[in-house]
């Protein structure tokens, strides 16, 4: 709406300016024009986060780590624009604080860590590349290898051997391992909402 709004200035002007169509009331001064135009520029990341999050094919959660550090790295330079009105980087370091709480909030579910880890595209390297803290970054190898000894570390695989093999003149088969029927990630991922009660 308000990209819209500043679109069609020019129309809206007219309107507002027009005496008989009593509007006058809603006439915007250069200066809130300007931070309508600053404004809306701005919230642009949000709407692409929203639409990114709303897609059909929905994001995986290791997507969401990423996405809120995206967001709250442009917040955190609105903020100090300078270009930028007194108003405007007031209401986004407010925005920042609120992004802040909830995104604490994530350390609260071992699942974004567990995610982020064992995503081949993200991994640990992730973290240490935006500046994770240490301690951070070790916490969460730590929860993982303690899900992953909790859960998995009891399948052994299993290897078979060609029934008399010491008659047989035939070269053995390459052996085969069987492991748990679901993927081990979807599996772990299962294993801690049901712990947490989430289903």
């Amino acid at each position: 709406m308000l990209s819209f709004a500043v679109k069609y200035r020019p129309a809206i002007d007219q309107l507002t300016g027009e005496k008989a169509m009593k509007l006058r009331d809603y006439e915007l001064s250069e200066d809130e024009w300007l931070i309508a135009l600053q404004l809306a520029n701005s919230l642009k990341i949000f709407k692409d986060a929203t639409l990114y999050f709303s897609r059909e094919s929905s994001p995986s959660i290791p997507s969401v780590i990423p996405a809120i550090d995206i967001v709250d790295s442009f917040l955190a330079t609105c903020t100090t624009d300078p270009a930028l009105s007194p108003a405007l980087k007031l209401a986004f370091s407010l925005g920042k604080d609120l992004l802040n709480k909830y995104y604490s909030l994530s350390d609260m579910s071992n699942i974004y860590r567990i995610a982020m880890v064992l995503h081949p595209g993200r991994k640990l390297t992730y973290f240490k590349k935006a500046g994770w803290p240490d301690d951070w970054i070790q916490t969460a190898r730590t929860i993982v290898e303690d899900e992953f000894k909790q859960a998995y570390a009891h399948y052994r695989p299993t290897v078979s051997h060609p029934e008399n093999s010491a008659d047989s003149d035939e070269e053995p088969p390459v052996q085969v391992r069987s492991y748990p029927s679901r993927s081990c990630f979807i599996q772990l991922i299962t294993t801690i909402l049901l712990e947490r009660q989430y289903f």
